[in-house]
């Protein structure tokens, strides 16, 4: 509901109502790379990359990651459409351990 832009940054009263920036990931994709929930860890694509926080999340299907693209600020940018090279038929991303 409360994103990054304008409107709700400028405002002291719901500035601090914004999503903390996440990647959530089924806690089985994290153990085989040494990660656990709260861990820092690279996202990347063919588009570029940027240190994330993990949060453990079940319900997300093994080999996937949601990433709230309203809420994360990942890199330099504040929506993850950065992330997604919208002109290729199959982006990759890859999780990897720092």
């Amino acid at each position: 509901l409360y994103d990054h832009g304008a409107a709700v940054t400028a405002s002291s009263a719901l500035h601090p109502l914004r999503a903390p920036a996440d990647v959530r990931v089924n806690p089985a994709d994290l153990a085989p790379l040494g990660a656990s929930d709260g861990s820092t860890m690279t996202l990347r694509s063919s588009r570029g990359s940027s240190d994330v926080v993990v949060r453990a999340d079940a319900s997300v299907p093994r080999g996937a990651v949601v990433i709230n693209a309203k809420s994360a600020e990942v890199g330099a940018e504040t929506h993850s459409n950065w992330l997604v090279d919208a002109t290729q038929p199959v982006v990759e991303i890859r999780l990897e351990s720092r």
